[in-house]
């Protein structure tokens, strides 16, 4: 196994500080804290969190690239989004990140977002640097899987964990539920297979909405986080 690096993202009183129309997510720095915490355990060299106002299309990519650029080809690369997500057509999908002149009231945007075609070419990226290397994707946001829509099947190399269907919402309360469960299954094991099944088992009993999606890569199976 070789170098293990990530870039965790998430936004939370942007949203109501800028009037976006999008709720404040008051929750999100202490869930970034907490994975931060759980990745340092298991050995992942993670960096300060991108919060709020710098969590710009081009530094969260800047920082994926900067640090996939660093690991050799056996490596190992996670990010993490926790924040809004929307739809724009039923093919694309984009994260509610930070953006200069970001209001309700105004144009969207929209080529200020990170949509899910943009994400496919990090993972092609990452592909090409790290071969033999491991990459996994979580994203806790509504419509999370249309992030990663574009690896619907199992890969060999992308494990994808996503708090929501494409079409649907991720529900959460004082918290995320989804984020409860995944908090919930890592510390109690750092084998994927075994986070995929006690996912599967976990959410469902936090919430009656388990509508997450989760596709372990292939050699994944028998690896530990």
């Amino acid at each position: 196994m070789g170098k293990k690096t990530a870039v965790l993202v998430g936004l939370g009183d942007y949203y109501s500080e800028r009037a976006t129309g999008y709720s404040s997510l008051p929750f999100v720095y202490q869930n970034l804290s907490d994975l931060v915490d759980i990745l340092t355990t298991y050995k992942w060299t993670v960096y300060t969190p991108i919060v709020d106002s710098a969590a710009t299309e081009k530094n969260i990519f800047d920082s994926a690239i900067e640090k996939i650029g660093s690991l050799e080809s056996d490596g190992w690369f996670l990010f993490y989004y926790t924040g809004h997500g929307a739809l724009k057509t039923d093919s694309e999908m984009y994260l509610v990140n930070s953006a200069e002149n970001f209001r309700y009231d105004l144009v969207l945007p929209i080529n200020d977002f990170i949509f899910n075609y943009e994400y496919t070419k990090l993972t092609e990226f990452f592909r090409s640097k790290c071969p033999d290397g491991h990459m996994i994707t979580i994203v806790d946001c509504c419509h999370a899987y249309g992030l990663i829509t574009d690896f619907q099947t199992q890969q060999s190399f992308h494990t994808i964990i996503a708090a929501s269907q494409k079409e649907e919402q991720a529900y959460y309360a004082d918290n995320s539920f989804f984020f409860k469960a995944l908090k919930q299954t890592l510390l109690q094991t750092n084998e994927f297979q075994q986070i995929k099944d006690s996912i599967e088992i976990i959410l469902p009993r936090m919430y009656r909405f388990s509508n997450c999606v989760i596709h372990i890569a292939d050699n994944f199976q028998n690896s530990q986080l």
